[in-house]
């Protein structure tokens, strides 16, 4: 159980280390975007062949960065597969355990133990609020209050479709 403590700790920091890169490149990116826009709106047309070259760059760094994300994202639900998997694991050895020796049950004093470990009761909503920021930014959305807790409102009050709860359907 330790060593799946470590691993799962190191990969989640891991991931928040890969989001805040990849959250300040993104930022670095969409203020240049805004610059040269401000900077091409005082004296170009809508005709300039500058402007569309520079639309399809800007598309092909936020293609980028999408794969990147989506990179990230993956390798998260990979992790949460890990944990899942090998929570089912041990569970699965202490029912067998208890089941082939009856005189000597140890399932109910291992699986509250295994309950307790912070590589099963983690909440890692914050990796995904993370992400969701990140992929709102590079959809440019504008109408998203961004909030710190997982649930984000657009700004009629309803809750956007974003990034959580996909991740939510694909875990569920």
């Amino acid at each position: 159980m330790k060593k799946i403590e470590l691993f799962t700790t190191s990969k989640v920091q891991q991931t928040k280390l890969a989001l805040t890169s990849l959250e300040r490149d993104i930022d670095q990116k969409l203020a240049e975007e805004r610059s040269k826009s401000s900077d091409s709106a005082l004296g170009s047309t809508l005709d300039d062949p500058n402007e569309i070259l520079s639309s399809e760059k800007v598309r092909e760094v936020t293609e980028d960065f999408n794969a990147v994300l989506k990179g990230i994202a993956d390798d998260f639900l990979n992790l949460e597969k890990f944990v899942n998997i090998n929570f089912t694991g041990f569970h699965k050895i202490l029912k067998k355990h208890d089941k082939h020796l009856p005189h000597n049950p140890c399932r109910t004093f291992y699986t509250k133990r295994l309950q307790n470990q912070s590589w099963i009761r983690g909440d890692y909503s914050h990796v995904f609020v993370m992400m969701s920021k990140m992929y709102a930014k590079l959809r440019r959305d504008k109408k998203v209050k961004v909030q710190d807790s997982a649930k984000q409102v657009c700004s009629k009050g309803k809750p956007c479709v974003n990034f959580v709860s996909d991740s939510l359907s694909l875990i569920l």
